[in-house]
């Protein structure tokens, strides 16, 4: 809907401008692309750039009813314009008008540019924000999500391999935890998941083949669902073997967040046996869920 109104914004200046012959040196840039800014309270839906004839009249330097009819055309859409430069303007809703779809759509826009490889120091905002909003995370692109994850690991002090999210052969995430008798390895799956849909058992089991054939000490699921009943029998199965050990959840942000919303579950899948053994000095170290060197 918000995108739509813009467009609509965009065509009907274009053509208005271009009726006038001063459409010539003119165009739209996107707000957030242009200024990398975090949306004010006020959020600007397009900015309108010119160094031709339309800078003139909205400068003031043309035919006085040119520049009444393009304040006109915007007020049509409940609009108003500002300078932000000298040759690019700002286009905001009505002040006095309901504006909030706006706003939660340009943030929302900032929120996914935050999520990038590599620029840990940003992270905080994002988890401010899904620690606030947590529903936020069925909006994600899966491809975010995995990004996110790999960046909470490396806050927690795990050396990180973010899989490249096609041909990955199930494994989304490598931790790995250094430590002089023994690196740990565990395989992660990121599962953005709806509520209804659970992890099933082929997506277990998947994961459970690769820890073996990567000689992995561990698996892990982050979900933002839970398992299906099936998948739940089979893990009991394993655990009964001693072939694997469960975790109780915890939630993701909780380790980056001091209000510890929702984020997602961690489904930790163990095999016993197959970790190295801990030094006395790590003795009371809970084993259920990995965790960095202290």
């Amino acid at each position: 809907m918000v995108e739509a109104k813009i467009a609509l914004l965009k065509r009907d200046v274009e053509a208005w401008a271009t009726k006038h012959d001063l459409w010539h040196d003119s165009g739209f840039v996107n707000y957030l692309e242009h200024t990398g800014r975090e949306p004010s309270s006020l959020p600007v839906l397009s900015r309108l750039w010119s160094e031709g004839d339309l800078l003139r009249v909205l400068r003031g330097d043309g035919p006085r009813e040119m520049e009444i009819g393009f304040t006109a055309l915007l007020e049509k859409h409940g609009l108003w314009y500002e300078f932000d430069d000298h040759v690019t303007m700002n286009i905001y809703p009505d002040e006095e008008s309901d504006f909030s779809e706006f706003s939660s759509y340009f943030h929302w826009q900032w929120v996914c540019s935050l999520i990038k490889e590599d620029i840990g120091d940003v992270y905080s905002e994002l988890y401010s924000h899904f620690a606030k909003r947590p529903e936020d995370l069925y909006r994600l692109h899966w491809r975010d999500y995995e990004v996110i994850l790999a960046e909470i690991f490396k806050a927690q002090g795990f050396e990180v391999e973010l899989g490249p999210g096609r041909n990955d052969c199930g494994i989304d995430i490598k931790l790995i935890q250094r430590d002089p008798i023994g690196d740990i390895l565990t395989l992660v799956q990121a599962k953005k998941y709806a509520p209804a849909n659970k992890i099933d058992l082929t997506a277990v089991q998947a994961l459970y083949g690769a820890q073996i054939a990567d000689g992995a000490q561990a698996g892990l699921f982050v979900t933002t669902s839970s398992y299906a009943p099936v998948a739940k029998r089979f893990r009991h199965y394993i655990a009964a073997q001693r072939s694997w050990r469960r975790a109780e959840p915890a939630c993701v942000l909780r380790q980056c967040t001091r209000d510890g919303r929702r984020f997602g579950n961690f489904r930790q899948l163990r095999r016993s046996g197959a970790a190295p053994r801990r030094s006395p000095r790590r003795a009371g170290r809970s084993h259920n869920t990995p965790s960095p060197r202290q």
